[in-house]
């Protein structure tokens, strides 16, 4: 538990330090990330 709060403390210094480079004051969930990938058509990318 106290390296989630590690990692919540750093995410905000890095925010207070660069707003621009931080899109958010709040990390995105693991859910958001789920549904934004749900549309990429897996079967047909190909590495580089």
């Amino acid at each position: 538990m106290l390296s989630g709060i590690k990692d919540q403390l750093l995410f905000l210094y890095k925010f207070m330090r660069a707003p621009k480079q931080i899109g958010s004051v709040t990390p995105s969930s693991v859910y958001l990330a789920k549904k934004m990938l749900e549309s990429v058509p897996w079967e047909q990318v190909q590495a580089p």
